[in-house]
């Protein structure tokens, strides 16, 4: 926990105030509640919060539960959205994977709770990157999958 402690206090003295909020890491979060495959209702919804309000997360476009009750989708598109007259046909897409869910007996052995955290970020910094463009950027999507 001192090492949780000690990254929590190391970004909030990078992050400008208003965008850290003390809650702790993603990982952290997952690990106090590991969940079976179809079951992983706490980590979904972390994420599906995350991807809804969490700056700079709050652009995020959220389906909570896409094709399953524990699976999400996230999706940012560029301000204007696809009907932007200039932009033409896109047909990049750029996508992430969150997976979340543990395995009997060894727990989050497996990493998907780090897969999770770093799909999360991953998208993040893309969508930061693709904003930072000129010209209309790839819609960028997440997806939460057991």
């Amino acid at each position: 926990m001192a090492v949780a402690t000690f990254v929590s206090e190391d970004l909030c003295n990078v992050f400008p105030t208003g965008i850290w909020h003390p809650q702790p890491p993603l990982p952290l979060r997952f690990r106090l509640h590991e969940e079976l495959a179809y079951e992983e209702r706490h980590a979904h919804s972390i994420l599906t919060r995350f991807f809804e309000h969490e700056p700079p997360a709050a652009a995020w476009t959220v389906q909570p539960h896409y094709e399953l009750p524990t699976a999400f989708r996230a999706e940012w598109e560029p301000a204007g959205g696809p009907e932007v007259p200039s932009a033409g046909p896109r047909p990049l897409h750029l996508g992430f994977l969150c997976e979340y869910d543990a395995l009997p007996g060894i727990g989050h052995a497996c990493g998907h709770n780090l897969i999770a955290e770093v799909g999360a970020a991953a998208a993040l910094g893309v969508k930061g990157a693709l904003e930072s463009l000129l010209g209309p950027p790839p819609p960028v999507k997440v997806f939460g999958d057991q």
